[in-house]
């Protein structure tokens, strides 16, 4: 098996409020080494997903932890989860929006009569 030192890893993000790409990237760069590639892939309010290397999320985790949160102008970015394909973080944002979905119907009581 190959070693590769700067495997995709995809950060699932969700924000507080509705943010642009720059904002995101920038709020995330800033505790980051520069020159590292660092992309917003996914973005479906209010959650966004970021590619970086491998590299850059273990100085992202060295510097804030590995569940962080981040202020980007008027919004912040909490970290959901972190995954090796992009496939299993839309899944993952999928069955998020489900559970976030059913919980609110189940919130409120119904009357029968």
């Amino acid at each position: 098996m190959k070693c590769r030192p700067l495997r995709r890893r995809y950060v699932i993000l969700r924000s507080s409020a509705a943010v642009d790409d720059a904002s995101v990237l920038s709020g995330l760069g800033a505790y980051m080494e520069p020159n590292r590639q660092t992309k917003v892939v996914y973005h479906q309010r209010p959650f966004v997903v970021v590619r970086l290397d491998q590299i850059s999320l273990g100085v992202l985790r060295e510097k804030i932890g590995r569940q962080f949160t981040v202020s980007c102008g008027t919004a912040e970015l909490s970290s959901i989860a972190t995954t090796g394909s992009i496939k299993k973080a839309r899944e993952r944002i999928k069955t998020l929006q489900e559970k976030l979905r059913i919980g609110d119907e189940e919130a409120v009581p119904v009357k029968s009569e």
